[in-house]
C-alpha cells in the first residue's frame, strides 16, 4: 500500500469545489495521511481558504512528525521555504515526513505519494 500525504492545498481547492468526496474515493487504494501541521493550517481557515470540519476529512489518518530526524528535516524545509511561525509549516511537514518516510511528489494528485512495496 502506498501512503498519500496531503497538503492544505488540495483539500482547500477541492473543498471549494465542493468535491472531498471525489478526492476521497481517489485515494482509497492508498493511505491518505494528514499531517498534524496541515491540519492546524485547515482549521485556521480564513478569507480565502474554507475552514474544513473535522467530520469532512475523517478519512485521513492522523500523523505527526515526532521522530528527531523528522523533524530536523522539518526545520531545514521551513527555513528553506522561509517559515516563520505560521508560514509554510504545512508545506515542510510535508516535505519533512516524505524525505523521512519516503517518497515522491506526484502533482498530478496534488499529494505526495510514498512508494512502498508488498
Amino acid at each position: 500500500m502506498s501512503s498519500i500525504v496531503f497538503d492544505a492545498t488540495a483539500l482547500i481547492h477541492f473543498s471549494r469545489a465542493g468535491r472531498l468526496r471525489e478526492l476521497q474515493v481517489s485515494s482509497t487504494e492508498d493511505e491518505a495521511i494528514l499531517l498534524v501541521n496541515v491540519s492546524k493550517e485547515l482549521e485556521q481557515g480564513g478569507p480565502l481558504r474554507p475552514t474544513l470540519d473535522p467530520a469532512t476529512v475523517a478519512w485521513l489518518k492522523a500523523a505527526d512528525l515526532t521522530e528527531m530526524t523528522e523533524l530536523a528535516a522539518f526545520a531545514r524545509y521551513r527555513t528553506e521555504l522561509g517559515g516563520r511561525a505560521e508560514r509554510n509549516n504545512g508545506e515542510a511537514a510535508v516535505l519533512a515526513w516524505i524525505s523521512i518516510n519516503g517518497g515522491n511528489r506526484d502533482h498530478r494528485r496534488g499529494s505526495c505519494t510514498e512508494h512502498r512495496s508488498g
